[in-house]
């Protein structure tokens, strides 16, 4: 069978082009119509023959979304967790926020853990340089990872670019129990820029 399996995965990669994208308005590749079907079994194929996802994920547009925004539209959340896992996407998702925005902001992604525990790892991973880690991690409200962060002594007072503490984030996104405690020891300062 495994044989069997290898020899139609040659077959396809020989005859198809999964970055080739229709000459149609839409400019959908085999991928689209995967995810489009919410077939997950050609999808997983389509991954593995592609090898690496880059131009997929950034240059491929179809109806103005990129893979990833459009996997979340028009798609369902099997497909988007295997496309957000695969080992050939996960750093390139990672890199083009798609973790940082998608992730804590999709619904349907909330009870996922395999994906919530990726995407924590992604933003504490040090070789990915994620700039204010904490503050991403304020907007999806994790409290045990962050009273992690909070005892090894990272700064919860940081501002970020558009002067917002992490405290600022856990309250924009109505995490009430996190903003109390990251607003422990809290410094005054003028908050009439947040209104």
């Amino acid at each position: 069978m495994m044989l069997l399996e290898t020899s139609k995965t040659v077959q396809l990669e020989d005859k198809l082009d999964v970055n080739k994208q229709e000459t149609r308005y839409r400019n959908t590749t085999p991928l689209h119509h995967a995810l489009i079907e919410r077939n997950h079994g050609i999808l997983k194929l389509l991954l593995v023959i592609l090898g690496s996802i880059m131009r997929g994920l950034g240059a491929t547009e179809c109806d103005g979304l990129n893979l990833l925004e459009f996997a979340v539209e028009k798609s369902d959340q099997r497909c988007l967790t295997t496309l957000l896992l695969h080992c050939h996407s996960k750093a390139i998702v990672f890199f083009m926020g798609g973790w940082e925005t998608i992730i804590p902001k999709h619904a349907s992604l909330v009870g996922n853990v395999e994906l919530w525990d990726e995407w924590e790892r992604g933003i504490l991973d040090l070789t990915r340089k994620v700039l204010r880690p904490i503050h991403k991690l304020a907007e999806a409200g994790p409290q045990e990872i962050i009273e992690s962060l909070l005892h090894s002594g990272m700064n919860v007072h940081e501002l970020d670019e558009d002067n917002w503490t992490p405290a600022d984030i856990a309250a924009r996104y109505h995490h009430k129990e996190l903003d109390e405690l990251l607003r422990k020891d809290d410094p005054d300062r003028d908050l009439a820029i947040h209104k």
